[in-house]
Order: C-alpha cells, then sequence, then structure tokens
C-alpha cells in the first residue's frame, strides 16, 4: 500500500536499446529504459547515447556498435538473442539441444 514514504509508482514504458556488431548481428550490450509516471522519458537518441556510455564507462570499443530499439516484451527472460542485420529485428537463438 502506497505511503508518504513510498509512494504508489506507475511504470510508462519499458524498452530496451540493443547494441549489436553491424557484421554479424552479435549482440554486445542491451539497455533497459524503464520510465515512472512523472519521470524523463528520453528520446531513441538519449537511450542510445546512454547505452553507449555505458560501454565507454567500462573501456569497451562501442562506435562502431549499431542500435536496435525494442519492447522490453519482446524480450525473454534468460533468452539469447542476435540482430538479424538485414530485417533489423532480433532473433531468439535457441539451444543446440532443444
Amino acid at each position: 500500500m502506497p505511503s508518504a514514504n513510498h509512494p504508489e509508482t506507475t511504470k510508462v514504458r519499458e524498452s530496451e536499446c540493443v547494441l549489436y556488431e553491424p557484421e554479424t548481428g552479435q549482440i554486445r550490450h542491451m539497455h533497459l529504459t524503464l520510465v515512472l509516471k512523472g519521470g524523463h522519458d528520453p528520446s531513441e537518441a538519449e537511450t542510445e547515447a546512454m547505452a553507449h556510455a555505458a560501454l565507454e564507462r567500462r573501456g569497451k570499443a562501442h562506435a562502431h556498435l549499431k542500435a536496435l530499439h525494442v519492447s522490453h516484451d519482446s524480450v525473454k527472460p534468460y533468452s539469447r538473442y542476435r540482430v538479424d542485420v538485414g530485417k533489423k529485428s532480433l532473433i531468439e537463438i535457441k539451444p543446440a539441444n532443444g
């Protein structure tokens, strides 16, 4: 139950910015954006800049990576993905034994 110290939060939007290798579609970073009611809702360009900045802070090469923006609902927990570079879409990688 909400209180003065813990007001109820309402989720406005969840999305993912996927940074991937443009030749192979291998994903290098997935950046989740969660916007709550009353919070700043960043543009795709702002979200992409935040994703690149996260890799910059880790000392990782990132300038060559391409970005794909997808809804958070399209990403299943504990699943692996790659990007179909031709279709610009997320493709789930199925385990070899399943």
